[in-house]
């Protein structure tokens, strides 16, 4: 029995892969919106929320090119493999959604020594940012992520990957 493609959205009937395109999108802005705003601790679960949403629709946009049967799961992997900042969102992805990764895509090698270094969600504060016109200032605080010993700002990772997306799906005429 040949499995039917479900979309909510009738208007992507001829392209469901647009579906999961779009909400990639919606997330992105959500980002875009928390990347400039400095809201207070008591958003802080929910800002990481939100970029993991991102990053979890970010990738899983591989699934429903593949599903929808415009592309083969070869080039798909493929795009994946050959871009660090995607195996990136693939290991925040999968680790959000499985906790622990039993095949990660960077950090592999253990190559010091020191144990597993692979893909960390951080959030960093600068303790001598103030504001001026608040009499309770907010601290001024970035989300990075650690990957494999380096150090990507979270919002910077977020463009990259959309970017590579986009530039992708360009590539392949299927925006």
């Amino acid at each position: 029995m040949k499995s039917e493609i479900m979309s909510w959205a009738g208007k992507f009937s001829d392209k469901p892969y647009l579906e999961q395109f779009e909400r990639m999108k919606r997330w992105y802005e959500v980002l875009k919106e928390i990347s400039i705003s400095n809201g207070p601790e008591s958003q802080a679960d929910y800002q990481v929320d939100c970029i993991y949403a991102f990053f979890m629709n970010c990738f899983h946009l591989k699934d429903w090119l593949i599903s929808s049967g415009v592309i083969s799961k070869n080039e798909v992997n493929s795009f994946i493999n050959n871009n660090k900042e995607m195996k990136i969102c693939r290991d925040l992805c999968n680790g959000s959604k499985h906790l622990n990764l039993n095949n990660p895509s960077i950090g592999r090698d253990d190559k010091c020594g020191c144990g597993w270094h692979g893909v960390t969600l951080h959030r960093e504060y600068d303790p001598f940012y103030q504001t001026r016109e608040s009499p309770k200032p907010l601290k001024k605080f970035n989300y990075v992520i650690l990957a494999d010993f380096e150090r990507f700002n979270v919002f910077s990772l977020a463009d990259k990957c959309f970017n590579l997306w986009e530039e992708f799906m360009n590539d392949n005429s299927l925006l």
